[in-house]
């Protein structure tokens, strides 16, 4: 009979969890770029655990993941139904209106208006946001320069909505040009229409990174330090953000406790011991 008690004892919160969530449809914002990589990934209509599915260095689509393990941990099974939409201002746009209940990935807390968002823990705290500085190895102009006075001299591409990617350009001083998408980011970069891009560092020592064709490497000793933090948004408008950020708060706790958050931040490269010591050429 102790034994018996003792098992119920153990399995209680695992049958509480899988018999008892709460099935709710949750409208999220996506970037259109990467709504196939979210709909891979779940797996007969649930998502996995972001410790078990390979992130590679997607960080949009671990936010999801960690996103919906919070959710399922607070007791909600999400039916996820995904609105897309091109650039983030937009995203920001329709969680005001509360046609999405929530961004299905983290965003910039300056963006984050409290009277109209519900806002959720930290998911990177102040501080803890790095990226490097990237150019393509042909560019041997590039390469070889490590101070901020000389990579002002360099032409940087981002997105002219990424206020805080903006931000950091302004403070080295580099020429900015704009581009909606990574993928056109590195294609500038590639055809030499542009000499830079902000991205975050992958895991690991081979800092290199590939994308859409395209090999990038970091101008070695220099980084960005991004003083603001990173949360998830839940409209306060939808009729369901009160009850979708409580589950998400609780979850959030937990994974966050239980050190998947951090973990999966060391896969993607955000914590990577390789850059600790390198200089900070961003904002003061």
């Amino acid at each position: 009979m102790n034994k018996i008690i003792l098992c119920i004892i153990v399995l209680s919160p695992l049958l509480s969890h899988c018999c008892f969530a709460e099935k709710i449809r949750i409208p999220v914002g996506v970037y259109s770029e990467h709504l196939a990589e979210f709909q891979r990934s779940l797996i007969g209509g649930h998502c996995p655990h972001p410790l078990r599915y390979p992130i590679t260095d997607n960080q949009v689509l671990a936010e999801f993941l960690i996103f919906c393990e919070a959710l399922k941990i607070g007791g909600l099974e999400p039916i996820f139904d995904f609105k897309v939409f091109p650039v983030y201002v937009r995203l920001l746009r329709e969680l005001d209106s509360s046609s999405i209940a929530a961004l299905a990935f983290g965003a910039w807390r300056r963006d984050l208006d409290e009277k109209r968002f519900y806002i959720s823990s930290p998911i990177v705290p102040a501080g803890n946001f790095i990226k490097g500085i990237y150019v393509a190895p042909k560019n041997v102009f590039a390469t070889n320069m490590n101070a901020r006075a000389q990579i002002r001299a360099l032409t940087a591409v981002t997105n002219a909505s990424w206020d805080v990617d903006v931000e950091a350009i302004g403070c080295i001083g580099s020429r900015i040009v704009s581009a909606r998408t990574y993928i056109n980011m590195f294609r500038m970069i590639g055809v030499g229409r542009a000499d830079f891009l902000l991205t975050t560092f992958p895991a690991g020592d081979d800092l290199e990174v590939e994308l859409y064709g395209v090999k990038l490497r970091p101008i070695e000793g220099v980084k960005i330090i991004f003083k603001d933090s990173l949360h998830y948004a839940v409209s306060k408008n939808h009729a369901n953000g009160k009850k979708i950020f409580s589950a998400l708060e609780i979850g959030l706790t937990e994974l966050i406790k239980d050190g998947t958050i951090h973990t999966v931040m060391e896969r993607l490269g955000l914590i990577n011991p390789r850059v600790s010591s390198w200089k900070n050429i961003g904002c003061d």
